[in-house]
């Protein structure tokens, strides 16, 4: 996905490819061959990192407070957001670079991200592809808002997508069995209160492994002691889902997230 890799082998091989330059070395070449080339461009990559920052860029920008969890403040250089976000200062540094070099972003007087209903889409692209999914049932017949509070207390997990946008307050969808978001789903699964749906039988909950697990560890916000997916990450997540997602997704776009989004420009 023209990110900068580079590739040694024990033989002697060695393939590099870095924003501008290529280099290719093979055993028994007598000479090195090293090109440089200008259509080489990394490009923006939505990695998970880059996606929290992303978040903390706009964060100030969100209309209502408590939705995200990071400061809404202004940022002044790469090293400014570095620190904030956890990271090195040059993966801050490439952020900025791409977002510039795309257009993306104004770097004085601080960083502000610009175009942003292009940005929007091409974000939102990242998740059209489906997160990994499994539907259960919990083994005793106790309402399942209640023992769903007490599996998030005991077991752990976040709540995510529609159940989150209730969660939020900015809930559009309803009758859709909450999403929970777990680090394994190979672990998860085998959690006490819990067993797989059999088909045909309507889940009691979903759970699902994330693409993106530090931007959307990152971000969570709690509601009555529950870890809830922000509102970004919420808006991400519910837009490529089947049932109503674009509905939900497009009211937060001319609500919460207008200025986000740029639906509010």
């Amino acid at each position: 996905d023209r990110e900068p890799f580079a590739v040694l082998s024990a033989d002697g091989t060695r393939y590099v490819r870095f924003p501008g330059l290529d280099i290719s070395e093979r055993p028994g070449q007598s000479t090195r061959s090293y090109s440089r080339s200008r259509s080489v461009h990394p490009g923006l990559a939505f990695s998970d990192l880059n996606q929290w920052m992303l978040k903390l860029l706009l964060a100030i920008d969100i209309k209502r407070e408590d939705l995200i969890g990071a400061e809404g403040r202004q940022y002044t250089t790469a090293t400014d957001l570095a620190r904030a976000a956890g990271v090195s200062v040059m993966t801050a540094t490439r952020l900025i670079h791409a977002l510039k070099q795309e257009g993306f972003i104004e770097t004085k007087p601080f960083l502000k991200v610009v175009q942003r209903r292009k940005l929007a889409q091409r974000w939102k692209a990242e998740y059209q592809r489906p997160a990994l999914a499994v539907p259960m049932k919990f083994l005793l017949p106790a309402a399942p808002d209640v023992q769903l509070r007490k599996m998030l207390k005991n077991e752990g997990g976040t709540l995510g997508l529609f159940a989150a946008a209730n969660a939020l307050g900015v809930g559009h969808v309803s009758g859709v069995p909450p999403t929970v978001w777990v680090p394994s789903l190979m672990e998860a699964e085998n959690w006490r209160p819990l067993r797989r749906a059999k088909e045909g039988e309507r889940p009691d909950l979903v759970l699902q492994q994330p693409g993106f697990p530090q931007s959307l560890g990152r971000g969570v916000v709690y509601r009555d002691g529950l870890p809830v997916t922000d509102i970004i990450q919420t808006w991400l997540d519910v837009s490529a889902h089947p049932a109503r997602g674009a509905e939900q997704a497009a009211e937060l776009e001319h609500g919460v997230l207008a200025n986000v989004t740029g639906e509010g420009a």
